[in-house]
């Protein structure tokens, strides 16, 4: 995928399928908060939220969390949310 441009609709129709592939059900895609299912695709956002050079990690409620480093103290925060399903 590294000859692909990162934002292209291929790239990212590559990234959901992958996600796609890890489920609690045969045949579904069904993912229950905090699964094996889950916590593997926690880990694939993971690394792609490294990959991208966000500092991140996986909180306890098995939220993945990434920031991107701020110019300074008072700079304005943006946050977005959204299910890794």
């Amino acid at each position: 995928m590294s000859s692909v441009a990162p934002l292209s609709g291929e790239a990212i129709a590559a990234r959901l399928a992958s996600l796609a592939r890890h489920t609690d059900a045969a045949g579904r895609m069904t993912r229950l908060s905090l699964s094996p299912a889950h916590r593997v695709a926690a880990d694939e956002v993971l690394a792609l939220f490294r990959a991208a050079g966000l500092a991140a990690e996986i909180d306890p409620l098995g939220t993945v969390v990434g920031r991107l480093a701020r110019g300074s103290n008072d700079a304005k925060l943006l946050l977005i949310g959204s299910h890794i399903d």
